[in-house]
């Protein structure tokens, strides 16, 4: 039994863990697969790839490979999820630390702020495509595991002024309070807002109190002149908007 378990190991025809004597497979290995994904056609790369050389910069020594095939088993196949993860979740895969979700949280900044860049510059003419709205509020939000309602000030031309976050709260609730929001967009000269918030659940069907909220956020702009275009609730796959259901 002893031999056949020595057999089994030394079947690795490569190391996972770099050592004094293989330090140059690793950084010649290391070297090659960044070399090859940046000859790889964008939007051509596996995930397991992409994985695989994003977690060089988190884990200087250990192979990655073994440890982004985890991730993929973990969410199923969807990296999106894995820029999403929590304490929860690197707990539960081996290789992982908080030097990932550091990395993930400085990647989903990036994005965020590269859609938000794109809105503040889009005019009104253009602003009525929904799509880059979509993908902005997508990317921050389908995959928090908490509820949160944030509120998108427009100005004339429909320009973003502030993008806030309301509130932050449960699994399934997050609490919201009329005078602020009145107070914040006074504060900030909008013409109008869009309103935003999650549904952890993924399922995107409006609550009763979603509408109830809606309509007194409606109710209480409207004596300032300020008109809500949209409310979206968020999931983890789809998106819900009041108007195009005709609850505005």
């Amino acid at each position: 039994m002893a031999n056949s378990k020595l057999k089994l190991q030394n079947t690795l025809s490569y190391p996972t863990e770099e050592t004094k004597d293989n330090k140059e497979f690793f950084h010649g290995h290391r070297a090659r697969e960044r070399e090859r994904l940046l000859k790889t056609p964008f939007g051509k790369a596996s995930k397991r790839d992409l994985l695989e050389v994003l977690l060089y910069y988190c884990n200087t020594r250990s192979d990655t490979k073994p440890v982004a095939t985890e991730i993929l088993k973990y969410t199923q196949g969807s990296i999106h999820k894995a820029l999403f993860f929590e304490e929860h979740d690197i707990k539960n895969i081996k290789g992982l630390g908080e030097s990932f979700l550091c990395l993930t949280r400085i990647m989903r900044e990036i994005m965020s702020n590269s859609f938000k860049e794109d809105l503040e510059s889009i005019k009104s003419e253009s602003f009525n495509n929904w799509d880059r709205v979509r993908e902005y509020i997508q990317i921050n939000m389908a995959y928090l595991n908490v509820e949160h309602f944030r509120m998108l000030i427009l100005g004339s031309n429909n320009q973003l002024i502030k993008d806030c976050l309301l509130s932050q709260g449960t699994v399934n609730h997050a609490s919201v309070y009329i005078r602020e929001i009145v107070k914040i967009v006074l504060d900030n000269f909008g013409v109008s807002v869009i309103l935003v918030h999650n549904h952890p659940s993924g399922d995107v069907t409006p609550s009763q109190s979603d509408i109830e909220i809606t309509k007194t956020i409606i109710h209480a702009l409207n004596t300032i002149t300020v008109r809500v275009q949209d409310h979206f609730i968020v999931g983890k796959e789809r998106i819900f908007s009041f108007l195009e259901n005709k609850l505005l």
